[in-house]
């Protein structure tokens, strides 16, 4: 993973306000250093010109080696294809996310360009809306879509398929895992209970006795309903919010608290220490299973043994998340980058989005050909970026 100082951070993060963020990180730096006598008058060009201010101002006050405070903000890159891509080990679609690899890629125009190899000729679709259809049609959704690209709809979806075959390949059982219930629910890994109420709209006559006037009223009501398309957004959001929860705890902790769960641990495994045990019987289990740590088989507690002095290598910090934005200041930003990484790269191995499908099913779902691309993705530079 390439990592930089606090400086270059908050370069980015200039560039990044300007609308350079789709750049390699690189490009973003020398884009700032290039203009760096004139960032000022860039203000009404800027993407985000209330960020692009503050972010200036931080970064002056950088050269003049004072204090800021400037929160650095990087975003997951095509946060729902990515997790896709990375939970059915597709490493094609890990490459078009930036899961795995060194240079930032863009996966709604890889399948706008691959669309255009396809139809032999240029398709004059913006990124706006190209970055819709493709995001849309992940979570279920034909009309976008089609309302998108028209008569060039089948290349779309030979596109994205062929952009993302892994996620591509999953959603329809994800789609399907809709079982007609009131409530959809699921756990997950740190015990966190999703509960998914299925929304039908209905109208009712209701009678204003004061008017003497009868109307009809809209309302929605909990209830069984056969067909539903959102379970695949719902899933994948899940699994998102579950990241982001992970995330802040490996980097946010009590460092006391931290201590005593190694000491007590350091005592548990004393106490198994006649066990056989090997190297690769190791397995992370989610930071949460600490509180019932006697209950783990030695593979696990080493795992948790192993993360929990991870974290004490670097001190606390706060981080600030917006779904898949993830912030915090410019100093801890290559701690939090490795955090994401590190987890992101268990979402591979963990087997997350089976047991999730196996628990709506009711009986096990396991995916075949699945590629171990831990190693690969712990690598990454441009997952969030």
């Amino acid at each position: 993973m390439q990592t930089f100082t606090s400086e270059e951070y908050v370069q980015i993060a200039v560039a990044n306000a300007f609308g350079l963020d789709k750049q390699n990180y690189i490009d973003r730096i020398l884009w700032v250093q290039v203009h760096d006598r004139e960032l000022e008058e860039f203000v009404n060009d800027a993407d985000d010109p209330y960020g692009y201010v503050k972010a200036v101002k931080e970064y002056r006050k950088v050269q003049k080696c004072e204090p800021t405070g400037l929160i650095v903000k990087f975003d997951a890159t095509a946060s729902g294809a990515q997790l896709l891509s990375v939970m059915t080990g597709c490493h094609k679609g890990c490459e078009a996310t930036n899961a795995i690899g060194d240079s930032r890629n863009n996966p709604y125009m890889m399948v706008r360009d691959k669309m255009q190899e396809l139809c032999g000729k240029d398709i004059p679709i913006a990124y706006d809306k190209c970055k819709k259809a493709v995001m849309t049609a992940l979570y279920g959704s034909k009309k976008t879509p089609k309302e998108t690209f028209g008569n060039q709809i089948d290349q779309f979806w030979q596109a994205l398929a062929y952009v993302l075959p892994g996620a591509y390949e999953v959603f329809p059982t994800m789609m399907d895992a809709w079982q007609g219930k009131a409530v959809h629910e699921w756990v997950m890994p740190d015990g966190f209970q999703v509960r998914i109420p299925t929304y039908v709209k209905k109208l009712a006559d209701v009678m204003v006795p004061s008017l003497e006037y009868e109307m009809a009223v809209q309302y929605y009501d909990v209830c069984e309903q056969k067909k539903g398309l959102s379970m695949g957004a719902n899933i994948t959001h899940s699994v998102d919010a579950y990241l982001l929860r992970s995330l802040v705890r490996h980097c946010s902790y009590d460092e006391n608290q931290v201590k005593k769960w190694i000491l007590a641990i350091e005592k548990e495994l004393d106490k198994r220490e006649a066990e056989d045990f090997t190297e690769t019987e190791i397995k992370y289990p989610d930071i949460t299973k600490v509180n019932e740590y006697k209950s783990l088989t030695t593979g696990e507690l080493v795992g948790l043994y192993l993360d929990l002095h991870d974290m004490l290598l670097h001190k606390s910090f706060p981080v600030v998340t917006v779904h898949d934005c993830f912030g915090c200041h410019a100093n801890n930003m290559n701690r939090l980058r490795y955090w994401y990484n590190k987890l992101l790269a268990r979402l591979n191995t963990s087997g997350i989005l089976e047991d999730i499908l196996s628990q709506l099913y009711g009986t096990e779902v396991v995916f075949g050909d699945k590629e171990n691309l831990y190693e690969e993705i712990l690598d990454n530079s441009y997952a969030i970026c």
